[in-house]
């Protein structure tokens, strides 16, 4: 009798996406590697790829340009600094982000079980993606001894593995609705789970996202009239984000002689540290700097196009009269914010396909049949997601890209 592994495997999760979503920040010696053990899946699922890409709108098959533009970019800056890893690496990664979002299409398209249950389905998987991250923090405390140690040696860190918040709150969002915004329910646990980790991990990102999210269940109880909930919301969270504050400070000044970033106040409250994160200076604007300048010297067509895709390491450094292509080894490389390293790899026209793709995504949003408030919570969602890329480098992240592309993870109400 032939025995089948596939039967004891939960329909949830017989698709892409889940996979994709819990296992998108993981990473084995500093380069995030999941996405390696999706291209057989791909490779036998690859007629549902190609009519996932046959079946999609205009808007979707422009995304094929879009990647094309990128595997360029991926070819021409491991000619420009000679560094073969370039394209060992990328190609094969935006490649099996490419094939995801078509998946990810034809199965919203063809499958009635994974399109009725799209939004149950992304939520589930971002609790257990959030989940599996507490796992591995406990797991870098008793083998490094600080829980934010799991950002150094097994994930992106915050600033990438905390943009799935975006794809959370986007589907508790939606879920939520559907009951009113009880209470007591599943989703105020997952939240509050959510505040606990977020403080765990230190991650401003996250700060930011519980906010907005906070502002966005306030103003959807009062169009509700449930103003009894917003008296309960506002004191459940604000309390939880304190007293989550005060256990993390205190548990590391019980058992941790290494405080690290523990060092910041008991008294801290949610207000204070979304706004101190807005008016904190963080350094980054003299590497801006830097950056522009940079740009300025660039030759006019390195100006168009770039220097290539993970070149800007290399020519950040180089005096003007030596940006030209040139071998990697024996030089200084330097590290610069994301969207610094975008304008300096693909040039203008990286930067404006970006635009166009974005101001893609927001009018589908804004002209969906969502409620108003949705549409501003989504639209704010992914112009938090967008603006990540000042932070860190979450373009190995192909969750995060997913969810920037029109008609990719957010799919909202038919226009």
């Amino acid at each position: 009798m032939k025995l089948s592994i596939k039967k004891y495997i939960p329909q949830d999760f017989k698709f892409l996406i889940p996979i994709v979503i819990i296992f998108s920040s993981l990473r084995i010696f500093g380069y995030v590697t999941s996405f390696l053990f999706y291209i057989p899946y791909l490779i036998k699922n690859s007629h549902k790829v190609f009519l996932g890409f046959k079946n999609s709108s205009l808007i979707g098959k422009q995304i094929l340009l879009f990647f094309s533009f990128i595997v360029f970019e991926i070819i021409f800056g491991t000619y420009f600094i000679k560094d073969l890893r370039i394209i060992i690496y990328w190609i094969p990664l935006f490649l099996v982000t490419l094939a995801s979002y078509y998946k990810n299409i034809y199965d919203i398209n063809k499958i009635p079980y994974f399109k009725n249950n799209y939004l149950k389905i992304i939520y589930k998987s971002c609790v257990i993606y959030f989940l599996f991250y507490f796992t591995m923090n406990i797991f870098a405390y008793i083998k490094y001894g600080q829980f934010y140690r799991v950002q150094d040696y097994l994930w992106i860190g915050s600033s990438g593995a905390f943009t799935v918040c975006s794809i959370f709150f986007y589907s508790i969002s939606n879920l939520w609705e559907k009951v009113n915004f009880k209470i007591s329910s599943s989703y105020t646990l997952a939240f509050l789970f959510i505040i606990f980790l977020v403080l765990l991990n230190e991650s401003r990102l996250g700060t930011i996202y519980i906010s907005l999210f906070l502002v966005y269940l306030l103003i959807k109880n009062f169009q509700l009239k449930n103003f009894f909930n917003i008296f309960l919301i506002t004191s459940i969270v604000m309390a939880s984000y304190s007293i989550s504050s005060i256990l993390i400070k205190q548990f590391h000044l019980k058992f941790s002689n290494n405080f690290g970033y523990t060092l910041s106040k008991i008294d801290r409250n949610l207000l204070t540290d979304t706004t101190s994160i807005f008016i904190a200076p963080d350094g980054r604007e003299a590497t801006l700097k830097k950056g522009l300048k940079k740009f300025s010297e660039y030759p006019t067509l390195n100006k168009i196009i770039g220097t290539g895709w993970y070149s800007s390491r290399i020519t950040l450094n180089q005096e003007k009269e030596d940006i030209k292509p040139s071998d990697y080894r024996n030089k200084k490389i330097t590290w610069p914010p994301a969207i610094l390293a975008y304008l300096l790899d693909t040039g203008l026209i990286g930067i404006f396909i970006s635009i166009y793709l974005f101001c893609i995504n927001s009018i589908l949003i804004l002209k969906s049949k969502e409620d108003f408030i949705n549409k501003i919570f989504i639209f704010s969602l992914l112009g938090i997601t967008i603006l990540n890329v000042f932070i860190g480098y979450p373009l190995v992240n192909i969750a995060y890209i997913l969810f920037i592309l029109p008609n990719g993870i957010i799919q909202v109400k038919n226009i």
